[in-house]
């Protein structure tokens, strides 16, 4: 049998295209588009001030590396990118930002994007279910660490590459997997996207210039699940059932309804059921509460935090701010909302825990990651003795329930417009991504954030 490094090249070089359906085509049409308006809303933040001054540094600042690590931590700055859960983590902007960098010099069309998206997540996604959950919880950051093999599998599919030269390109893009959960809350967490983008673009362009790699990284000894893997790790020789059905349609992939941490997801949904009741009358409220399934609060490292990016993991503070402002937007997760008096005051009145409870009795509870796992409960209590309870097991935004093309316009148009993209040019960028397989060349896409990266 072929080793497992060499099926996974053969799959992106062979598959043919015309087994790929129109359902998945769809769904990734959708996905490319939601990641474009996250691109375009990153300009917005401080990350991407940062980023800026580090670009000018580069005597290239066009390089095919700094463009894709450009778009990709653009993408990933609001924290408003997608979830693929059985990786886990939010591997389109990677993808987006490897081809939209190589686009510059190899025209890219919107359906090869489009197939090369699939079968880059449909490698992610296998990776990530075979190498298990604990190669997240032992704290390596999967977007980065998983992401670049999609980076690879999708460049590799988009540029027509043989299938020796996409094995090399795992076997080098394996040595430069990195990302690691500490640096959650910080710009480092969106960078772990920039990252795996550039990286992905140089394994292949190694790879391309004859630089030889380990063409078995995946199955041999001393390779990448050794390394990266625990011992539920399974890196054996089992069959790969490709596109039965394709990842992108089943289980499919969350588009966040908020711009933070996947997990904090459903508490947030959970407090604007309980004040739709209200009528965003907030002044009731004497005290909110959040019982969390076990497990699920991992990644909400920052009870009181003290910058946007930090409050993007809190969920405390998603608590509170839901209490003062009865919604969320981009800027709840600004500065200077987090560090308002009312917050401080607000943060008293909530309470969030886990709750042995809230694991549902699921018999894969331990399997599933910390926003998909079990339910939340979110109880309000009022200042007349009254309370509520709304309950949420799935999150706004997961596949099951979707977001249909007029909730990816409003938000498409409220991340464009929070990156600086004047209303007009907002609705042409959405009209062309939305019918992105017409498109002959990805690269017009793209041209707003070139001119932010060339700006003074």
């Amino acid at each position: 049998m072929n080793g497992l490094t060499e099926r996974l090249a053969k799959f992106v070089v062979e598959h043919d295209a015309s087994l790929i359906t129109a359902v998945a085509r769809e769904h990734s049409t959708k996905i490319l588009l939601d990641t474009l308006g996250n691109i375009l809303s990153g300009p917005g933040t401080d990350t991407a001030s940062a980023l800026k001054k580090f670009l000018r540094l580069s005597p290239t600042p066009y390089s095919k590396e700094a463009c894709a690590l450009a778009y990709a931590t653009l993408g990933a700055a609001t924290d408003f990118d997608d979830v693929l859960s059985v990786m886990p983590a939010h591997p389109s902007a990677i993808v987006w930002g490897a081809l939209a960098a190589c686009a510059q010099a190899h025209k890219i069309s919107g359906v090869q994007a489009i197939e090369a998206h699939i079968l880059g997540l449909e490698v992610g996604a296998w990776i990530g279910r075979r190498i298990g959950l604990d190669h997240y919880n032992q704290g390596f950051h999967s977007t980065s660490s998983l992401g670049i093999f999609c980076g690879v599998a999708a460049l590799g599919r988009a540029l027509r590459l043989d299938e020796q030269t996409v094995r090399k390109a795992f076997g080098i893009g394996a040595s430069m997997a990195s990302g690691l959960n500490r640096n959650f809350g910080t710009m480092t967490k969106p960078l772990h996207s920039g990252l795996a983008a550039r990286n992905a673009v140089a394994a292949i362009d190694l790879a391309c210039c004859g630089f030889t790699a380990a063409q078995d990284v995946f199955e041999t000894r001393a390779g990448f699940f050794a390394a990266f893997g625990t011992q539920a790790s399974d890196n054996t020789n089992t069959p790969i059932a490709f596109g039965k059905p394709w990842v992108v349609v089943e289980p499919g992939v969350s588009l966040r309804k908020f711009a933070c941490y996947n997990a904090n997801q459903r508490p947030m949904q959970g407090v604007l059921n309980l004040l739709a009741k209200l009528k965003g009358d907030t002044s009731q409220i004497k005290h909110l509460e959040c019982r969390m399934p076990p497990g699920a609060m991992q990644g909400a490292i920052y009870p009181k935090p003290e910058t946007g990016l930090q409050a993007k993991f809190s969920l405390q503070y998603v608590l509170a701010a839901g209490l003062v402002d009865g919604r969320y937007s981009l800027w709840t997760f600004s500065d200077e909302a987090v560090r308002r008096p009312a917050i401080q005051e607000a943060l008293k009145r909530v309470v969030a825990a886990e709750h042995a409870h809230c694991s549902g009795g699921e018999p894969d509870f331990e399997s599933k990651t910390p926003g998909t796992r079990g339910f939340v409960e979110v109880e309000m209590q009022y200042w007349d003795g009254r309370q509520e309870t709304s309950t949420i097991a799935v999150s706004p935004g997961h596949p099951s329930i979707g977001l249909s093309w007029e909730d990816l316009e409003e938000k498409f148009m409220d991340c464009a417009a929070f990156g600086g993209l004047s209303k007009a040019r907002s609705c042409t960028l959405f009209l062309l991504a939305r019918k992105l397989s017409s498109l002959s060349d990805v690269s017009e896409l793209f041209t707003d954030s070139n001119l932010w990266m060339s700006a003074a």
